[in-house]
């Protein structure tokens, strides 16, 4: 079974994508109501029923919409957390996988493995910005916190392909050895 979890900054809720299995269906799990003492009573909300397959999601930074892309089909999901509800699909060029949003909430980038590309999309219009060249097979994005650059894993090439935020073009390819897949900052 694979799990991701994602905290937004001030850590109040616990937005999990699952492998279990909801009948036919696998669905990201949205858990823990707003009281961070929730999160270690480890209380469920609810099961948002998304698409047949889910993997890996991102939080916006006001921690208001979580993203995950169908699996199965080239569109992205938008959940608002409000409402605990899917708000909105947005189409892809092709499936997506790993996402991050920029520190202004304003783009979200898209690893799309099956096309060797990364989407932009701006999510004030709803609809792809740029796409981006990228070595084989890009798995995850993880945003630099000052926002200048976006790091995309590129497992089959061995690769993290570092892109400029300033005009969505790739800077430089960084050796990872084997399989580079999960990405995460440390301080």
């Amino acid at each position: 079974m694979r799990v991701t979890l994602a905290l937004p900054a001030k850590g109040a809720r616990l937005s999990v994508s699952s492998g279990r299995r909801g009948g036919s269906a696998f669905e990201p799990l949205l858990a823990a109501p707003p009281q961070p003492k929730s999160c270690r009573a480890r209380k469920l909300v609810t099961v948002i029923p998304v698409a047949e397959h889910v993997q890996r999601i991102s939080i916006s930074p006001d921690g208001r919409r979580v993203f995950t892309s169908d699996q199965r089909a080239p569109r992205l999901a938008v959940i608002d957390t409000a409402s605990n509800k899917v708000a909105e699909w947005i189409p892809l060029p092709s499936t997506g996988y790993g996402t991050a949003p920029t520190p202004d909430g304003r783009m979200l980038v898209v690893a799309m493995p099956r096309a060797n590309q990364v989407a932009v999309v701006d999510l004030r219009s709803r609809s792809v910005a740029h796409v981006i060249d990228v070595p084989p097979t890009p798995q995850m994005a993880l945003m630099r916190p000052d926002g200048r650059m976006v790091y995309v894993s590129c497992d089959r090439s061995g690769q993290i392909a570092a892109i400029r935020t300033s005009d969505w073009k790739l800077e430089t390819l960084i050796p990872a050895g084997k399989d580079a897949d999960g990405l995460a900052w440390a301080r």
